[in-house]
């Protein structure tokens, strides 16, 4: 890892945590830069979300892996506590993905079974419908050492989704950050209890509002990379 900092012209990487760590080294002084993944805009184009709003459940989904270190105890807590006096409009957690086992089996063993659903992989477009028509998202942290700087590349797609939310894992993370600056402000710990009747579900108008954070804004920064070292390069010879 010393040798490639060391030895490469230029260095991207997905998070300021991440460039953080890698900053140790001291071999980055002014050859970095973080270039977030992003989302696709062609993803989005064309969907039409088909929320109903008489539906008898909220949905809260996650779409994609929870390892086993994303165990989202705390929401899962509050989701029985809410659907045992809420009964004539639960929640439903919908998982699309890879599940760790022990996530199923915690939530199965505290009373969930009835309200939690698990799909496999969906192709993407459909993954994208998923996130439309849910009621809120959430996205889970891995509860590792050194897990602020952690920056999922589907936060970029939830985001543009238009749909709610909920960030569980670190209240202080760079992804809250992220969220927070788009309006957001729904952050947990792992085992925080979520209380669901002062939650407001709201549409955050992503498609419109995030483009900088489109991938064709980071392919803009990416290529102005590329220039400055293409310059460089010409004026060595």
């Amino acid at each position: 890892e010393k040798l490639v900092l060391r030895n490469c012209n230029y260095l991207i990487t997905v998070s300021n945590g991440v460039l953080s760590l890698l900053n140790q080294n001291k071999h980055l002084n002014g050859k970095s830069e973080v270039i977030y993944n992003g989302y696709d805009p062609a993803d989005f184009n064309n969907k039409k979300c088909k929320k109903l709003l008489n539906r008898k459940n909220i949905i809260i989904s996650h779409i994609g892996t929870l390892s086993k270190s994303q165990n989202p105890k705390g929401l899962f807590k509050s989701v029985k506590n809410y659907n045992r006096l809420n009964s004539e409009k639960s929640i439903l957690i919908k998982c699309v993905g890879n599940v760790h086992s022990s996530i199923a089996d915690y939530a199965i063993k505290n009373g969930l079974d009835q309200y939690l659903s698990i799909m496999p992989y969906v192709e993407h477009p459909l993954a994208i419908d998923e996130m439309i028509n849910s009621d809120i998202l959430f996205l889970v942290i891995p509860n590792l050492e050194k897990n602020r700087g952690i920056v999922t590349g589907k936060l970029f797609e939830y985001i543009a989704s238009g749909t709610e939310i909920i960030l569980i894992g670190k209240k202080n993370s760079e992804a809250s950050s992220i969220l927070m600056g788009f309006g957001y402000q729904y952050f947990y710990d792992i085992n925080d209890e979520i209380d669901f009747n002062s939650l407001l579900i709201n549409e955050h108008n992503g498609r419109i509002a995030n483009h900088k954070i489109s991938r064709i804004e980071q392919a803009k920064k990416l290529s102005q990379i590329f220039n400055m070292l293409t310059k460089e390069s010409t004026n060595k010879r």
